[in-house]
């Protein structure tokens, strides 16, 4: 599961709290009230005020921006698996529908784009399937009754844009590319007539961990393959099996 980290920057009088009380804070949250989940809860945050200052803090021990993934990609002259295309679009889809779904007022980010998504591993073996983070909730706002629906739209929008950019780097075997990826893969969700992810999100057949489960043992080790080559550069022999697996 994704890892959305977004805790409520605050002070103790006029001192700022310090970082590790904000982590023992992410620490409490998660084990505590998330049964151990890889999600820490935002704590507290302000109800009233609809503009919240939000502290984002990653503790992944190997990451990059998804921008700088991209660009990497494109770097090594490789094809971006299109099954990678679909574990973006799935694991930003369960961030969005904790904002909007879980969280009570819900809360639109209002800033989603490359620079804003972070890629890499929350293990030292960098192992299995990447975790994926949304950061800088700068511009994020609390919902109210009245403009929930506008402000989830616009975070909807700038999903679609993004995910549709990356998979313009994807090829699918019948030689499809960008949005056709998205297209071929909604159909086929939706012909298996699995129960909809999230309607006002977007309107996708099959929830996340049905999809991620069809992943082959083969597909999960060719993504691992590739996103280690991007997060940890000095692995040469990771890169050079990159090159090898992934030929123009």
């Amino acid at each position: 599961m994704s890892q959305l980290v977004a805790v409520k920057e605050y002070t103790e009088g006029n001192k700022e709290a310090r970082e590790r009380d904000i982590l023992l804070a992410i620490k409490t949250g998660t084990t505590s009230v998330n049964g151990g989940l890889n999600i820490a809860q935002i704590l507290n945050y302000d109800r009233t005020h609809e503009f919240p200052k939000w502290l984002i803090l990653s503790t992944l021990p190997a990451f990059c921006t998804l921008q700088a993934f991209c660009d990497k990609v494109k770097e090594l002259k490789t094809q971006l698996p299109y099954q990678l295309v679909w574990f973006f679009f799935l694991e930003i889809s369960r961030a969005f529908q904790f904002l909007h779904d879980e969280c009570d007022p819900p809360i639109a980010h209002l800033d989603l784009h490359d620079l804003n998504v972070l890629v890499g591993f929350d293990n030292s073996e960098y192992s299995g399937l990447p975790t994926i983070r949304i950061i800088d909730f700068d511009a994020a706002k609390l919902c109210s009754i009245h403009d929930v629906t506008r402000m989830i739209e616009r975070d909807t929008a700038e999903f679609k844009l993004l995910v549709s950019d990356i998979a313009s780097l994807a090829m699918d075997e019948a030689g499809s590319t960008g949005c056709d990826v998205l297209d071929n893969f909604q159909r086929e969700c939706n012909q298996r007539q699995h129960d909809t992810l999230n309607s006002v999100l977007w309107d996708v057949g099959g929830t996340p961990a049905e999809c991620v489960e069809r992943l082959s043992d083969a597909e999960v080790q060719d993504i691992n393959i590739l996103v280690r080559s991007v997060v940890k550069p000095n692995l040469q022999h990771i890169r050079d099996a990159v090159r090898t697996k992934f030929k123009e």
